[in-house]
């Protein structure tokens, strides 16, 4: 987003010193492709690995392998950590985060995510560990996975709480289902193209 403003979601944005901080998007750029850079991957680049302070050779849980984990996972891998664990409770969004770099991956369907983190640490906990689901439960999970090592370390929150979760942390809302199914943060996995009339639909119901 351009310098002086925080970000938006809106049709028409008034972006301060556009001539020397906006990029021109290429001719041939495919808006699919341009989505997957619009809102998730700059959340998880921003929020989760820089404000984490990724560093290489450092161990990383990511808690919450949903979109904006996926984001966070392939954005870490730029700054070249020695470990990256994923955890959530579904093993097929943990498959999928393993394919896109992960080193391991941890179901927390019995809760016991944080004591496995620390037996693969040898009870040093994770450098850093980012949440990115935004429910209670993924936060505790965070601070127990670093609570034992040096003050240095780092955990950042992507994650921002939502009005209706099931116990095990997912969304209830249908809206939430629908976006979740249709981005992907590799294109080779987008499985669907929602118009705006369908996305205003689900967000009625």
């Amino acid at each position: 987003m351009a310098t002086g403003s925080t970000g938006t979601q809106a049709e028409y944005v008034r972006a301060p010193f556009a001539d020397t901080s906006l990029y021109h998007v290429p001719a041939a750029a495919e808006q699919d492709a341009l989505l997957m850079l619009s809102d998730i991957l700059p959340t998880g680049f921003e929020c989760g690995v820089l404000h984490g302070e990724v560093q290489p050779g450092s161990t990383v849980a990511i808690v919450g392998a949903g979109p904006i984990g996926l984001a966070t996972l392939l954005t870490a891998q730029f700054y070249s950590p020695a470990e990256i664990i994923m955890i959530d409770l579904d093993d097929n969004r943990l498959e999928m985060s393993s394919r896109f770099g992960a080193t391991a991956a941890i179901n927390n369907k019995d809760g016991k995510a944080a004591e496995r983190v620390m037996k693969m640490t040898g009870g040093r906990g994770v450098d850093t560990a980012i949440e990115a689901v935004g429910v209670p439960a993924s936060f505790i999970t965070c601070e127990d996975t670093s609570h034992r090592v040096a003050s240095s370390r780092t955990w950042s929150a992507c994650g921002i709480a939502n009005r209706d979760h099931d116990q095990a942390g997912r969304h209830r809302d249908d809206a939430d289902a629908a976006e979740d199914s249709a981005i992907a943060q590799d294109r080779r996995d987008q499985t669907h193209n929602l118009s705006v009339q369908v996305r205003e639909d689900f967000g009625s119901i």
